[in-house]
């Protein structure tokens, strides 16, 4: 299944790549972030488990969606997340020029408005963001140790977009490297290491300043007092300080994880918002 926007394009655009695991009431309830905004172009991974049935009559909300489709069982943890990421970029790349794309799910909201998220980017078109950072509990045979970490969710610029598609021969090399020559993993998962490789690694040569390559993401992700390995806290107004809500103000555009359906979190977005300067 496949949908495809046929509007006409405009300049300065960015594509939202959304990787999809929730049902359609979520999917429609991020797409209402983006209000049919012509700056924005959406692309859609569904997950294998997710709970989203279109052949039964479900429906997505009108939006700039140029590409839905399912593909990949891209669970947690899996390789799969990594071609669902890749399949995503190569896609919309194929289709416009744009000068980013932002990596998202739907439990990803903006704390800021649209003009405010646009124009920031805007203004930074020479950087990407992407948190990395140097791990050693990756343990490989014939492998280097420098294996760098981060988080999936990620915002790249139309020049390291390019060198990334530039060098697909890397992924084949990597997911060999994976499902060959693994001993262990600690603490992680492909997905939060593979791009960190390419970008950082390869592109970069392990000098992402050379690259304009900022080491952070603009989103907020609390880890603390997870029940299960590697589970991101649900954020709501109960539950973040406002320490943690000054963060956010001076340095964040986007936070996760959040689930609309709780008022309490849908108050915390509220009193980011109105924050904004």
């Amino acid at each position: 299944m496949s949908k495809i926007d046929k509007s006409p394009i405009i300049k300065g655009k960015h594509a939202i790549l959304l990787l999809s695991s929730y049902g359609t009431d979520y999917l429609n309830n991020f797409l209402s972030q983006f209000n049919n905004d012509p700056r924005f172009d959406i692309y859609i991974h569904i997950a294998g488990k997710s709970l989203i049935d279109f052949e039964n009559g479900e429906t997505i909300i009108n939006s700039n969606i140029k590409y839905c489709n399912y593909h990949h069982k891209s669970e947690r943890f899996s390789l799969g997340m990594v071609d669902a990421m890749y399949d995503i970029m190569i896609i919309a790349s194929s289709k416009y020029d744009y000068d980013f794309y932002h990596f998202f799910s739907e439990s990803c909201y903006l704390v800021k408005s649209l003009d405010y998220f646009y124009n920031f980017f805007e203004k930074n078109k020479l950087y990407t963001y992407v948190h990395h950072f140097l791990n050693n509990n990756y343990l490989y045979k014939n492998q280097s140790n420098l294996l760098y970490k981060g988080s999936q969710w990620m915002s790249i610029n139309r020049d390291i977009m390019k060198k990334i598609l530039e060098k697909k021969y890397l992924f084949k090399k990597y997911k060999n490297e994976i499902q060959k020559n693994i001993i262990q993993i600690i603490n992680g998962a492909a997905d939060e290491f593979f791009y960190q490789q390419i970008i950082v690694k390869d592109i970069c040569e392990n000098k992402p300043e050379k690259c304009n390559v900022k080491n952070y993401n603009l989103r907020y992700i609390r880890w603390k007092n997870c029940s299960t390995l590697y589970c991101p806290n649900l954020l709501d107004i109960s539950n973040v300080s406002e320490e943690e809500i000054n963060h956010i103000k001076k340095n964040i555009l986007i936070i996760r994880k959040i689930d609309y359906k709780n008022p309490k979190a849908i108050e915390l977005i509220d009193k980011l918002k109105s924050l904004e300067k």
